[in-house]
């Protein structure tokens, strides 16, 4: 894990496209605005919806949920 994965845990986002599982968020913190994919299981997202960024899965991919 690298600084940016500490920044953006626990932050929300909104999610500004989707394709299958997989969600583009746009998260904006202190340090910057940074554009994620993040994978989700339980709900279905839309673009549009905020979700809170969870754990690093691969590179660049972040688990999130629906808030």
């Amino acid at each position: 894990m690298d600084l940016q994965d500490f920044v953006l845990l626990n932050e929300s986002g909104r999610v500004i496209d989707v394709f299958g599982q997989t969600a583009k968020v746009q998260v904006s913190t202190l340090e910057g605005i940074f554009t994620i994919n993040g994978k989700y299981r339980d709900e279905e997202l839309r673009v549009g919806d905020f979700v809170k960024v969870g754990l690093l899965i691969a590179n660049n991919t972040y688990s999130v949920e629906k808030i």
